[in-house]
C-alpha cells in the first residue's frame, strides 16, 4: 500500500484545511512539484498529499480511504502524461471522475491541446497555463486564487461548518480498522435523524500535535465516546486500550461499543474495564435505539429547511469534514439551499459544475445567481456585471456563439456606464467583446473593442505587463484575420516584448517566433521567414523535446519552407521524421500526423518517386476520408493527387 506523505504552508489546524492532492507522470513530479505548491500556497492554506513514487501501485484503500478525502486535484499537463502508460491517467483521475472530486489541470506546455481535448483524456473540462497570457488577459495568479476559492472551503468557513453541527460523536478505532470506520459512519448517517451528527476521529492530525491533547479536548466536546470493536483492539499494546479508552472513562463520558466484526466478549471485558454491552452493526434497529438512548434531545428540527444550515451541513459531506465523504448528499443539501436563493449556495454551485466542465447546469446557477444580484445589489454592482461575463462563458462552452456575443455586449455596457472606461472589470469585458466579435467572424467590430483594449492596457499597465502582451498578441491575431497590412509588424512588436521580458527560450517567445514567421511567409518574406521558423525549430527542440506538438508544428512549417525554396530532399527528409515522431506521440489520426503524410507524398510526387507519393496519398486519404467523410475538402485532394501518381506509374 503506497505511503502518502504532507506537505502544508504551516502546520496549525490541519483539520481545517482543505486537502490538495498532487499527481502526475513520474517524470514530472521533481520539475513540477515545488512550483505548483508553492503557488497554491500563495492564495490558500491547504493541506497537500502526494506520494514520492508516483510509479508506486495504490491500493483500493489508498483510493477509498486517502485519495477519496480529498478535495481536489492539481496535475500538471505535459505531453508526456497525456501520451504515455502512467498511473495519473489510468488511475486517479478516472477515479477523480467517477468519484465527483473536482481537477484543476495545469497546463505546463503548449500545443497539446488536441491531445487534452480527447474524450478518453480530459475532454472539455477547463484548464489553467501558469506560463501563457492566452485571450481573456486574466492573470494565472488571479485565475489559480479565483479557482481555488471556488472549490476549496476556507479554514473559517470549516469553522462555521462544525459550529452548526448538533453534536459531535468521538469515534474510538485502532489505523487497522480505517475501513470499519469509515463505514460507521455512514451507517450513523444513513439515519436522517444524525445527519447533523459530526464524527471527531484522529484521521488528519497536524504533524508534531499532541494525540494526548487533541483526545482530552475532542472528548469534553463530544456528546458520546463510541468504540469501534473488531479483534484488532485485543492486540497488545494499543492507543485504544492504553490511552483512548482510559481517558473516556475518566472523562464520564457515555460509552457505545459498536461491534463491526465478532470479538470474542469475554477478552473484551477483561482488557476494557467496566465495558458495556456491545451493540452490533448487523443488528441496525437495535444499534440506532442504543445512539438514540446518549443523543435525546439534541437534534434541532427547524434547521431541517434553513437554507444556511443546509448550505453548512452540504458542505460537510461534500468535503469531509468531520463526517464521511458523500459527494451527492452533499450537492442535494447544497442545492435544497440554493432553491432558496441562498447566495453562498447559488455561487458554489456555478463555480463546481464550470469547474467540471459541465456548462449546462453552470448556466442554469449563474442565471439565477445574476437575478438575485440584480434584485438584492442592483445593475451597477460589479458581482452583477461579472454574472452577466458569466452567463455569456458558460453560452460559449456550449456553443451558443449568438448568445455568448449578446451577454459580452450587454456586460461592457454596463461596466463601461456604470464602473468607467478603465476599471479592471471593464477593460476585461471590452477584450471580451471584442474576442466575441472576432470569433463570429464580426471583424471591424472587433478591431474597435480590442484596438481600443490593447490602448487602454498601454496607459494603464504599461506596454511590458503580460496582460497588455496579451492584448497586443489578440490585435496580431486580428490583423492576421483581417490582412491588415500591420499584421507583421505587430507579431514583430510581440515577439520583441516577449524575448525582453521571458527570455529567448520561453515558451510565448517561441509560439511569437513561429507566428511571425508564419506571417513573413503569407506576405511573401520567404527568405527571412525561413531563417525565423530554423531558429524557432531549434530552440522548441532545445527547450520542449523533438516530440513535442509545438515543435512539431515548427517542423511542419520549416519542411514547408524547404519545399517552397525548393529544396524538395531536404524537406521529403524532415516530413519522413516528422511523421515518424507525430505518429508515435500524437496517433496516426491527429491533424499535425496526417499533413505530415500528405506533405511527405507531396514531395515524393514532387521529386518522382510516384511509387512513395501514392502509397502516402493513399493513407493520408484513408485518414481524412475517416475524419471529414467523401465529400471533404482535404479527402478530395488527396484521391486528385492518389490518382494521379497511379496515372504516372501506369503510363
Amino acid at each position: 500500500m503506497a505511503e502518502f506523505k504532507l506537505k502544508v504552508k504551516n502546520e496549525n489546524n490541519i483539520k481545517d484545511k482543505p486537502r490538495v492532492y498532487f499527481t502526475s507522470h513520474p517524470d514530472d513530479f521533481g520539475r513540477y512539484f515545488e512550483r505548483i505548491t508553492a503557488d497554491l500556497f500563495k492564495t490558500q492554506d491547504c493541506a497537500v498529499y502526494y506520494t514520492e513514487n508516483m510509479s508506486e501501485e495504490l491500493s483500493e484503500e489508498n483510493l477509498s480511504l486517502d485519495i477519496g478525502r480529498m478535495n481536489l486535484f492539481v496535475v500538471p499537463i505535459t505531453l508526456k502524461l497525456l501520451a504515455e502508460d502512467n498511473r495519473a491517467m489510468e488511475v486517479e483521475i478516472p477515479f477523480a471522475k467517477e468519484a465527483g472530486i473536482p481537477v484543476l489541470p495545469l497546463m505546463m506546455e503548449d500545443g497539446i491541446i488536441d491531445i487534452y481535448s480527447r474524450p478518453d483524456k480530459f475532454g472539455e473540462r477547463q484548464f489553467i497555463s501558469p506560463d501563457s497570457h492566452g485571450l481573456g488577459e486574466i492573470s494565472y495568479e488571479k485565475k489559480l486564487s479565483d479557482y481555488l476559492s471556488s472549490v476549496l472551503t476556507s479554514g473559517e468557513l470549516a469553522r462555521r461548518v462544525r459550529a452548526a453541527f448538533d453534536a459531535y460523536i468521538f469515534l474510538s478505532y485502532r489505523k487497522k480498522d480505517r475501513v470499519y470506520a469509515n463505514e460507521l459512519m455512514k451507517l450513523i448517517h444513513e439515519s436522517p435523524k444524525y445527519r447533523d451528527i459530526a464524527i471527531w476521529y484522529d484521521e488528519f492530525l497536524s504533524p508534531g500535535e499532541s494525540f494526548r491533547d487533541n483526545i482530552s479536548r475532542a472528548l469534553a466536546e463530544s456528546r458520546l465516546f463510541t468504540l469501534l470493536v473488531t479483534p484488532n483492539i485485543l492486540e497488545v499494546p494499543n492507543f485504544v486500550m492504553d490511552v483512548e479508552y482510559p481517558a473516556a472513562r475518566e472523562s464520564g463520558k457515555s460509552i457505545l461499543p459498536i461491534e463491526m466484526q465478532a470479538t470474542d466478549r469475554a477478552a473484551l471485558a477483561e482488557k476494557y474495564e467496566s465495558i458495556p454491552d456491545c451493540t452490533s452493526t448487523d443488528e441496525r434497529e437495535a444499534m440506532y435505539m442504543r445512539l438514540d438512548s446518549f443523543l435525546d434531545g439534541i437534534v434541532t428540527p427547524e434547521n431541517d429547511t434553513d437554507p444556511e444550515h443546509l448550505y453548512l451541513i452540504g458542505l460537510a459531506y461534500l468535503n469531509g469534514i468531520d463526517v464521511e465523504v458523500d459527494r451527492e448528499r452533499g450537492m442535494e443539501y447544497i442545492i435544497s439551499a440554493a432553491r432558496q436563493d441562498y447566495y453562498e449556495a447559488l455561487d458554489l454551485l456555478y463555480d463546481l459544475y464550470r469547474s467540471q466542465g459541465d456548462f449546462t447546469n453552470a448556466l442554469k446557477w449563474v442565471k439565477r445567481l445574476y437575478e438575485y444580484n440584480l434584485r438584492t445589489r442592483g445593475e451597477a454592482d460589479e458581482q452583477t456585471i461579472i454574472c452577466l461575463m458569466n452567463i455569456g462563458y458558460s453560452y460559449d462552452y456550449i456553443g451558443d456563439g449568438e448568445a455568448a456575443l449578446t451577454y459580452a455586449r450587454e456586460a461592457f455596457d454596463a461596466a463601461k456606464g456604470f464602473l468607467g472606461e478603465r476599471h479592471s472589470t471593464t477593460l476585461f469585458a471590452m477584450s471580451n467583446l471584442g474576442v466575441c466579435y472576432l470569433n463570429g467572424g464580426m471583424l471591424d467590430e472587433a478591431k474597435e473593442y480590442l484596438e481600443n483594449a490593447y490602448r487602454l492596457r498601454c496607459e494603464t499597465l504599461g506596454k511590458e505587463h503580460p496582460d497588455t502582451i496579451t492584448a497586443l498578441a489578440n490585435l496580431a491575431g486580428l490583423y492576421c484575420e483581417c490582412g491588415d497590412e500591420r499584421t507583421v509588424d505587430v507579431w514583430e512588436a510581440v515577439y520583441v516584448t516577449c524575448r525582453r521580458i521571458f527570455g529567448e527560450e520561453h515558451p510565448d517567445t517561441v509560439i511569437s517566433l513561429y507566428n511571425l514567421s508564419e506571417v513573413l511567409f503569407d506576405n511573401g518574406d520567404l527568405e527571412r521567414s525561413h531563417e525565423l521558423i530554423l531558429k524557432a525549430h531549434g530552440i522548441a527542440c532545445k527547450v520542449l523535446g523533438e516530440s513535442h506538438p509545438d515543435t512539431l508544428l515548427c517542423m511542419l512549417s520549416l519542411g514547408l519552407s524547404l519545399s517552397t525554396l525548393n529544396k524538395h530532399e531536404e524537406a521529403a527528409s524532415l516530413f519522413k521524421r516528422g511523421r515518424e515522431l507525430s505518429v508515435r506521440s500524437l496517433g496516426k489520426m491527429h491533424s499535425t500526423s496526417v499533413k505530415f503524410i500528405y506533405y511527405l507524398a507531396d514531395e515524393y510526387r514532387i521529386i518522382g518517386n510516384y511509387t512513395e507519393a501514392a502509397k502516402c496519398f493513399e493513407e493520408a486519404y484513408g485518414i481524412y476520408k475517416s475524419l471529414y467523410g467523401e465529400d471533404g475538402e482535404e479527402t478530395k485532394a488527396c484521391l486528385f493527387w492518389l490518382l494521379e501518381c497511379r496515372k504516372m506509374l501506369t503510363d
